[in-house]
């Protein structure tokens, strides 16, 4: 829903799985970014943090290395960890500077990591425990998260989190090894999906933004 709200509203184009292109953001600063936000999604907004910008000396955010390569693949991942259970619904990443060589962002569909653990009878019976069995899900020296991987909104939305050094079975969980072979399936599903035909990569020009549902 809000991937058409975000394109009528900015001038995007839409697509029907769950995310959108803006064009011509003017998201110059942090500041700029959140009204962006606010422009979006105006009264439903709850929340909108500063922006964490990834650029050579930014604040707020580790930037650029200097011996970074350049040529590294960022796994699959879902962001906002750090706010624990309040994590953000949505996501909006603006393009200030595009790279001349590299730059994509692929996106994974979370449905149809559900349908490929589910349609193997040797990984089915995760399908449902990622749904009601619950891990640790905290960044360290963050707010704590002990919830299942896959949820549901007040809204009755499906979300789901995926972050593979983050995720671990819960120290009070009744089955410690089950929980681990099911974040294990989970991963290892995610990595299928996002390597397969059907995932988008998107190449954000300056000015761009993309619009997502985490």
């Amino acid at each position: 829903m809000y991937a058409a709200l975000i394109a009528d509203a900015l001038g995007g184009s839409c697509s029907c799985t769950g995310y959108c292109v803006v064009h011509n953001h003017g998201c110059t600063n942090s500041q700029a970014a959140k009204e962006l936000a606010e422009k979006i999604w105006q009264e439903d907004l709850l929340a909108a943090p500063s922006a964490c910008e990834v650029r050579d000396g930014a604040v707020g955010d580790d930037g650029l290395k200097v011996e970074d390569p350049g040529d590294r693949l960022i796994g699959p991942h879902s962001d906002g960890f750090a706010y624990g259970d309040h994590l953000p619904d949505y996501f909006l990443l603006a393009c200030h500077t595009a790279s001349g060589d590299g730059g994509e962002n692929f996106l994974v569909d979370g449905l149809a990591v559900l349908e490929l653990i589910d349609s193997d009878p040797a990984t089915s019976w995760a399908a449902e425990a990622l749904h009601s069995r619950k891990i640790d899900q905290t960044e360290v020296g963050k707010r704590s998260s002990v919830s299942p991987i896959v949820q549901q909104t007040q809204s009755g939305r499906m979300m789901m989190r995926h972050l593979p050094f983050l995720q671990q079975p819960w120290a009070g969980s009744d089955d410690t090894a089950r929980d681990a072979e099911m974040i294990s399936i989970f991963h290892e599903a995610t990595a299928k999906v996002a390597a397969g035909k059907n995932t988008p990569w998107r190449k954000l020009e300056a000015g761009d933004a993309l619009g997502l549902d985490n």
